[in-house]
């Protein structure tokens, strides 16, 4: 076949083979990395190089045996659909003569199996007559390329898809030429149209809340500074409607190779709900449901602030008040916990109202309130606002349905704070303190706490302690104070009374330690080992001295708390059958106070005098007993309270009151008893007005078991004895 001199000159009428006559040039298109083939105008295959037959996967045997329109061919067009035959740039080529210049082919390897995308490019060379007389076909390798499109193809289509399809907002930050993309979300976000704010920073930055702009530009700085590895921001945005939403925000700068920061990109999340319910859960773990107020949990919060605030500023003191309700439990207990309920929520709204703004006001828990004065100048002016807040809270308040009118007083204890303290704790404890100290005064009063008010709470604590394990140390012991007859002189029984020795603090004093039993529920059991251990004394000395003790009878003051055990009866029943002691040989000595309820107070004493034991209201006139209930109650004595015996002499109205207690004794057929008799006098007018028995220290004092014993034997009080036989006193 005969080849033009054209540009293919080389390719001269050789035998088929022998297309490259020089070894030198057939080697250099061998080693092309273009593939390339020659087609006759037949369409038959000349020649390959090496590189066509490579990427084309295919032998020169295979090529030799396959024309140009057989359907093994498997090329795909740019668009990855199936090409017919005689689309093929080669066959296109040799019919119209024309050249066909890149044109995209993907084509199926054979044995391998996989696509790879080729650039052909396809020139026809004509004879002098314009006929074709063969092609030359050059095949490029772009799949990398190809792929590398695809891949870019579908990350944008992700990225596009993710921008659309998220919530967030997306911003983009050019650093060079300060320029800012924000995405359509971002713009949603705030109430404005897409593309609305343009393409400033401002349109960032101005919608930024007053207050977070400064915080948001620091972080912002730090980040790009280097000193934080991210951005990441919650703060305000002002919303087309005015409003402000909470959005979170991240972003991270990217660096070229100086670390030089030329691009900043992130994202923005609406975080308003969050932040709501972050501040309603806030809302309820820091103040009280009821009232609003601060619970304990914020005044603590608070008040170690201001702690530290006086430490670092040693002069500056702070000030701490403790209220609480006086009876306010009988304000419940009598309407109702929601009236209760009414009570301290308009009890707060005054207290609010009267307090400066700065100070804080907390509930710390049932009617306990607790104020935070972060300032104080002196002490007396934390005693003027606890002497307006009596004064606010002593007009009456309207609760209930039925608008009860509610009159409440407060008690309340003062603390100036500063340096002394470490803990925001240990304020509140001495808080308390001195509101009990308060509350001791007599309700509706203020006490100012100082140091000798701890030393007496924390002695208290050593000795409720110590109380507990008193008995089982055999710390505690019983003095027997004699009973006598003032007319004869003869020894009728003994008032049992409990001693304390503390191993450290010496003799205890009963009002100190029976208030401390009574307060902590130690005078359960202390009450009982009373009880057993004065029936026990009693019985030892009847055994003892059968004679003289057959007629005694010990007396055991029973509290309030005892009186109300539903178990008193039962346990008292079962002391006198185990101690084997006669019933009518022991008096129980109850106050008018402790008879509280008529109804339940005449049950018990009704249960009581089944068992044949003795009464007797204590502290006679200083109560409430109504002649009705003493009529009513089965009682056996009176004792007069020694407050009358000590007027006797001094006043003539404290005869009288005694005169008519006998008179009205002796009516309703009860035996009387004066306690509290200190001097000869005393002793001569009780005689005179004809009361029938007494005790106090001028006829003896409390006597220990062994001085006791031996009053026992004589039958007879000394003081009253014309002998006046000495006793012995502990």
């Amino acid at each position: 076949m005969a080849l033009p001199q054209d540009r293919f000159s080389a390719f001269t009428s050789l035998p088929r083979g022998s297309l490259f006559p020089e070894p030198s040039f057939q080697r250099l298109m061998q080693s092309l990395p273009v593939g390339i083939q020659v087609w006759d105008a037949q369409g038959e295959h000349l020649w390959s190089n090496a590189a066509a037959l490579r990427l084309l996967d295919l032998t020169p045997k295979m090529l030799r045996e396959r024309r140009l329109q057989d359907r093994l061919w498997n090329w795909v067009n740019e668009a990855g659909q199936p090409m017919a035959p005689h689309r093929f740039p080669v066959f296109e080529a040799l019919t119209t003569g024309r050249p066909v210049p890149r044109t995209v082919l993907g084509l199926y390897r054979p044995r391998e199996w996989h696509r790879v995308w080729l650039m052909v490019d396809v020139d026809p060379h004509l004879d002098e007559q314009g006929e074709v007389t063969h092609v030359v076909c050059t095949y490029t390798d772009i799949t990398p390329q190809r792929l590398a499109e695809a891949q870019l193809r579908h990350s944008e289509e992700r990225y596009a898809l993710a921008v659309n399809g998220a919530r967030d907002g997306i911003w983009d930050w050019d650093l060079l030429t300060d320029r800012l993309y924000l995405s359509d979300q971002w713009h949603l976000l705030l109430g404005y149209s897409p593309g609305s704010l343009g393409e400033e920073p401002s349109a960032w930055f101005d919608h930024i809340h007053p207050q977070d702009g400064p915080r948001v530009r620091q972080q912002l700085l730090d980040h790009l500074a280097g000193h934080q590895p991210t951005f990441e921001s919650e703060h305000r945005l002002r919303h087309c409607q005015g409003n402000y939403r909470w959005v979170l925000v991240r972003g991270l700068a990217v660096r070229d190779t100086d670390g030089q920061v030329y691009r900043m990109a992130g994202s923005q999340t609406d975080i308003t709900e969050r932040k709501h319910a972050e501040a309603e859960l806030w809302l309820a773990a820091t103040h009280d449901a009821l009232t609003g107020l601060a619970n304990r949990y914020l005044f603590l919060d608070r008040l170690g602030r201001a702690l530290e605030s006086a430490r670092q500023d040693p002069t500056g003191q702070f000030g701490v008040l403790l209220l609480d309700l006086d009876r306010f439990k009988v304000i419940n207990d009598s309407l109702g916990h929601l009236v209760g309920d009414e009570l301290l929520m308009r009890l707060a709204q005054r207290l609010r109202a009267q307090l400066d703004p700065d100070y804080l006001l907390a509930r710390l828990g049932g009617d306990e309130f607790a104020v935070l004065v972060p300032t104080v100048a002196r002490p007396a002016g934390l005693c003027q606002v606890a002497e307006q807040l009596q004064q606010v809270l002593s007009a009456a308040f309207c609760v209930g349905s039925d608008s009860y009118e509610v009159y409440t007083t407060a008690s309340i204890g003062i603390v100036v704070g500063g340096t002394a303290y470490d803990r925001p704790q240990d304020v509140l404890r001495d808080a308390d303190v001195a509101l009990h100290q308060a509350k001791g005064q007599g309700k509706a009063r203020y006490a100012l706490f100082d140091g000798e008010m701890r030393a007496k709470a924390v002695r208290q604590l050593k000795l409720e302690n110590a109380l507990r394990q008193a008995i089982e140390r055999q710390e505690l012991c019983l003095h027997y104070q004699p009973v006598v007859n003032l007319q004869t002189g003869q020894l009728q029984g003994f008032e049992a009374l409990a001693r304390w020795q503390h191993p450290e603090l010496g003799w205890v004093s009963p009002s100190e330690f029976i208030t401390l039993a009574e307060e902590t529920g130690q005078i359960i059991p202390l009450g009982q080992w009373v009880l057993r251990t004065a029936c026990q004394q009693l019985k030892q000395w009847q055994q003892q001295w059968p004679t003289q003790a057959q007629s005694l009878s010990v007396s055991v003051n029973l509290s309030a708390y005892q009186f109300a055990q539903t178990a008193l009866v039962t346990w008292i029943d079962r002391v006198l059958e185990e101690v084997d002691l006669p019933p009518a040989h022991l008096q129980l000595e109850i106050t008018e106070s402790t008879l509280g309820s008529y109804t339940e107070a005449e049950t018990t004493l009704a249960a009581l005098k089944s068992l044949g034991l003795k009464l007797c209201i204590d502290d006679f006139g200083t109560g409430h007993s109504s002649l009705s209930r003493l009529h009513s109650f089965p009682i056996d004595h009176l004792k007069i309270d020694r407050a009358f015996v000590g007027r006797m002499d001094r006043e003539g109205n404290g005869r009288d009151i005694i005169d008519t207690i006998l008179s009205l004794a002796q009516r309703l057929k009860l035996a009387v008893i004066a306690e509290g008799i200190e001097t000869p006098t005393q002793l001569d007018l009780l005689q005179g007005l004809g009361c029938q028995a007494g005790q106090g220290f001028f006829l003896a004092p409390p006597l220990a078991p062994p001085q006791a014993t031996t009053l026992v034997a004589a039958g007879r009080c000394p003081a009253l004895s014309t002998e006046k036989d000495a006793i012995p006193t502990p």
